[in-house]
């Protein structure tokens, strides 16, 4: 990540070049700020999108004893998507990790040792910066509609294979797969994706 004079701030640049090395441009115009605050931006995670783009994640160090989480995806085209940077804290010297799930959605996991705190925390973000899953959004479209007949071929084949994410009312009483799946179903498509 590019160092600005000031401070620590985290940029993506898309870089294109044919047959040659890669590299940052000097020229501090030419990045795309993903976080561009006061303080540090500090331990940047990287991943790569399906569509070419990619994720990036970090901490903004707010004050000596607070980092707060930031997130940004950028396009294959090297535009930035969406940037976000929320109120949640995490503790001086967490860690974070970020992967990919197989619908293409962020998954982050951090320590936050806030008051004390051993606690591990996870949180899912949508390829359009939404945070949480979208049950109904079985077949993992990216592109709209999200939900659509393929959401409901999809839940009937896990459904027929007995995979446990068709047992949507998370039941436990044999038989765990039944028709209140299906009504589970229907209701999560029907409330849509938020």
């Amino acid at each position: 990540m590019p160092i600005r004079s000031a401070s620590l701030a985290a940029a993506a640049q898309l870089v294109l070049v044919a047959g040659a090395a890669a590299q940052y441009s000097s020229n501090s115009a030419a990045n795309l700020f993903i976080a561009d605050l006061p303080n540090d931006q500090v331990q940047p995670k990287v991943v790569a999108h399906p569509d070419g783009g990619c994720y990036v994640f970090g901490t903004d160090t707010r004050s000596a004893t607070t980092h707060v989480v930031f997130g940004g995806k950028v396009s294959g085209a090297g535009t930035l998507d969406w940037s976000n940077i929320p109120s949640s804290t995490v503790v001086t010297k967490s860690r974070l990790w970020v992967a990919l799930s197989s619908c293409g959605y962020a998954i982050l996991a951090w320590h936050n040792g806030a008051v004390g705190s051993a606690d591990i925390q996870a949180q899912n973000v949508n390829a359009d910066g939404s945070l949480g899953l979208c049950y109904a959004n079985c077949d993992c479209s990216m592109v709209a509609p999200i939900l659509n007949v393929n959401d409901f071929v999809c839940f009937i084949n896990r459904f027929g294979e007995e995979s446990p994410y068709a047992n949507c009312d998370a039941s436990t009483i044999p038989p765990v797969l039944n028709v209140n799946d299906f009504l589970c179903f229907m209701n999560a498509f029907s409330a849509g994706c938020t």
